[in-house]
This record gives C-alpha cells, structure tokens and sequence, in this order.
C-alpha cells in the first residue's frame, strides 16, 4: 500500500515536497481534510521527514532517528545487541566491513557502525529511501557538534538500489566481509500491537518474497559469511542449513560461514 499523499507543513518545505511527491507518484497536499481515515501520509517539515496514520487512535508519527530516541540512548550508552555482534563476527580487533542487503529503517545498521564496522545500506524501496536518506542527513548535521557521531556517521553509506541487481553483477573480490539479510517480520499476536515501524513496513512496504534468491545470491558471492535474521520460530530461508545459530528472546540470527574473519 502507497502513501495517500505527500503533505508539506510550512511554505519553505514545499518545493523538496513537490519533489518527493513527483518521485513516489504521489498527490502533493497543505492539508489532509480530504485523506480518509487509517491511510498512511509522508509529512514533509522543517525538522524533516514522517510517516504518520490518519485518524483518532492512529499509528503516531514515526521518523528514521539516529541521534534521539532509542538508537541515540543504545549509542550514548554503549549498549550492544550481543548476538547481532557476534553474529557478523565482531571481536577485539576484528571490524568486519557489512552490505546490509534489505536496511530498511537502519536499526542494525546503527548498530553496527557504532561498534567500528564500515556499513552499506542497500534498499530498493523509494519510500524507505527516502525516509533513510533524510535521517541520515539529519545526524550528519547533528553529527558536527558530536566528533562520536560523526565517526559512526562516516561509516554508513547508503546505495539507492535493488540487492539482486548490485549482487548479479558484483565481483566477488569487491564483495564486503559479511552480507546481512534482515526479512524479519512481527510475529503475528491478538494480545500485543505491532511496533509502528513494523506497522509502516507492513503497511507500506510488504514482506520480502525473493528473500530465498537473495540468499543464494549472497552466498555465491560472499568473502567471508552470510547473516541473516529471523524471527525466533521462523524456518531458515532457502533450503540450507546455516552452519551457525544465535537465538533471542524472539530473533535468532542464522550464519552462514565461509571462512574465517581474521584479526587486521
């Protein structure tokens, strides 16, 4: 399901909203009296980019943040996700370079760049692009004021891109350290709402059918090994086995090593 429109909220955003709205096909609109209810908008305003629900008891407002919120706190704090950690193989002195392959809102990818990994953010989504590209951009100028965000900032690259295509033609002596594959999804539950991120994703953006293929296609061109995250119950993608397993409280990354990642 495609946003219902663009809608900009001060005259100066008017023009990046006309463009927004030409590049998503998308109705350009100062005001949402005529947007039904539940439908998703793309708010364009002087503190950036949000997807916001129309409607009493709507999904609120949700922006891609690296700098508040959530990552910022885990960012100021230190605090690791051990088991993404030692899933792409970080140690002391081994800082793998990772293709997040399906980046979507970049949490991992954070993550990641916060603990020394180069980082590339592929997505194919123009909608997810955009939302990505705006909170990046918005931590790189916070990032002047805070010489540690602006390392872990120089560190995450984003590529406006299918992964299929960037792999079919990839050589694999380009090929990064580690390729992750994020096609996690909610378990489905009667007695919890969905996070609103995941409600935009799959609202907005659906479930990733070609997940199998691109797993073959990142094995065939790995370096080093190949993540992938999944929900805790979920079957393994493809029909191999991963030779390794980290399992949470409710996401269990799947490894699939190739060869080992040595100290440089």
């Amino acid at each position: 399901m495609k946003p219902a429109a663009v809608i900009y909220t001060h005259p100066a955003c008017h023009a990046r909203a006309r463009s927004l709205a030409d590049d998503l096909e998308l109705p350009l609109v100062s005001e949402t009296a005529s947007i039904e209810d539940g439908r998703w908008l793309l708010i364009c305003g002087p503190d950036g980019l949000a997807m916001q629900q129309r409607g009493k008891g709507a999904v609120g407002q949700y922006r891609v943040d690296f700098v508040g919120g959530k990552l910022g706190f885990r960012r100021q704090r230190q605090q690791a996700t051990p088991d993404l950690v030692k899933a792409v193989g970080l140690r002391p002195g081994v800082r793998p370079s990772v293709w997040d392959l399906t980046a979507g809102l970049g949490q991992d990818a954070f993550v990641l760049a916060c603990h020394g990994c180069e980082i590339t953010l592929v997505e194919r989504n123009p909608l997810v692009q955009a939302l990505l590209a705006d909170g990046l951009e918005r931590a790189r100028v916070a990032a002047a004021e805070d010489p540690s965000l602006a390392d872990v900032m120089g560190r995450m690259h984003l590529v406006c891109e299918d992964s299929g295509h960037l792999l079919s033609r990839l050589d694999k002596e380009s090929a990064p350290d580690v390729f992750y594959i994020d096609t996690m999804f909610p378990e489905r539950s009667k007695s919890a709402k969905v996070k609103k991120e995941m409600q935009l994703f799959q609202l907005v953006v659906g479930e990733d059918a070609d997940a199998d293929e691109l797993l073959e296609l990142a094995l065939g061109k790995a370096r080093h090994r190949v993540v992938v995250k999944r929900p805790r119950h979920a079957p393994a993608l493809g029909t191999g086995k991963p030779g390794l397993e980290f399992v949470g409280k409710s996401v269990r990354f799947d490894v699939y090593p190739l060869r080992k990642l040595e100290a440089g």
